[in-house]
């Protein structure tokens, strides 16, 4: 049956059994069938919803790496700098070839670090693109679910068919007779 379609459903009262109690009884068909649609609909969505996950795990992880080399640069930057900064004013020459290799390796330790922030910021918009797509499946797995669940199994018609036994069917287990006077 397609997600939209519907089957009738056919429940036999027993032999015995109150009308009410057949009604009771009779939202237990569409509800188990629904919770299994909904079952099956909830297993053909896991193996993205998986690879979803194992994705943000994975941007998560760059995210923190990428971090933590950044912060490691920036430190190393800071050191750099300030290993200049002393030996300019500490040396016998304020500018000198080692003073101006320092503060050339300094300047190139600046670019690494604004490039691993950069790679931070790409890294965290990864890892916002894949929350964002696995927020749009559970959105079309609720949709999906709430179209399913959408029947009302209290506005399911009830047509009453009366079944009359045959003569063969009929079993006459006891005949009585009973005399009350009249008073």
């Amino acid at each position: 049956a397609e997600a939209g379609e519907t089957k009738p459903l056919t429940v036999i009262e027993d032999a015995g059994e109150s009308e009410p109690d057949s009604k009771l009884r009779t939202p237990q068909g569409p509800r188990e069938s629904r919770d299994a649609a909904v079952e099956k609909l909830r297993a053909s969505y896991a193996p993205k919803v998986a690879r979803l996950t194992q994705r943000i795990q994975t941007a998560e992880q760059g995210v923190a790496r990428e971090q933590d080399q950044a912060s490691q640069q920036r430190t190393q930057t800071m050191v750099s700098f300030g290993a200049t900064v002393i030996g300019a004013l500490l040396g016998r020459k304020a500018v000198s070839a080692s003073t101006l290799g320092r503060a050339t390796t300094a300047v190139r330790g600046v670019g690494r670090s604004m490039k691993e922030s950069q790679d931070v910021a790409r890294a965290s918009e990864k890892l916002s693109e894949a929350q964002e797509e696995l927020k749009a499946i559970e959105a079309e797995i609720n949709e999906e679910i709430a179209a399913l669940t959408a029947v009302d199994a209290g506005a399911v018609a009830v047509e009453t068919i009366e079944v009359k036994p045959k003569r063969g069917g009929v079993d006459v287990r006891l005949v009585a007779l009973a005399w009350k006077p009249v008073d």
